[in-house]
């Protein structure tokens, strides 16, 4: 059993470079120990094997499918494709003055059902706003998403982006 960590390629700068010198020839795979916070990339997904992720859980956590190493081959496809999940949650308030902005003492709205969808239009998740006015969608994969918000009954929407500000979406 053989160790190394990831270091900074001097050829590419590239981060996250690993280099196992010295192998003899057999049958192999790899287990990576991916830091805290951090989730998995799905393997195989691109159908490029010099790019995709290896880890497939198939001999243990956090390991590769077994491959085979022969007599002077250089292997540099076997990869560990990680990544911090992101978050995507606000507050859903009651325009108390209509003004299309978040003021001060203006009440979060409870109940307010919003869904959570793909640029491609898959919807992923639903969720309501909590009785702040309070939602979130977390775990989430770097990619575009949008939002739908459910109008409750006796409500109409603001104006949006009434003060510039297009990252909040107002009620």
């Amino acid at each position: 059993m053989a160790e190394t960590q990831t270091t900074v390629n001097q050829i590419d700068n590239f981060i996250g470079y690993y280099v196992f010198d010295g192998v003899r020839p057999g049958d192999y795979y790899i287990k990576f120990n991916i830091p805290t916070g951090y989730i998995i990339s799905s393997p195989y997904t691109s159908g490029d094997e010099n790019t995709d992720s290896n880890i497939t859980d198939q001999n243990g956590p956090m390991t590769t499918d077994i491959f085979t190493v022969s007599l002077g081959q250089i292997l540099t496809n076997i990869d560990a494709g990680a990544y911090q999940p992101a978050t995507i949650g606000d507050f859903v308030w009651d325009d108390v003055n209509k003004n299309g902005a978040q003021d001060n003492g203006e009440p979060g709205l409870p109940n307010v059902t919003v869904k959570l969808f793909t640029q491609s239009g898959a919807q992923l998740a639903t969720t309501t706003t909590d009785s702040q006015g309070k939602y979130s969608f977390g775990g989430l994969r770097q990619r575009l998403y949008y939002l739908q918000f459910t109008i409750l009954n006796g409500y109409e929407f603001t104006a949006q982006n009434a003060i510039g500000d297009n990252k909040k979406i107002v009620m």
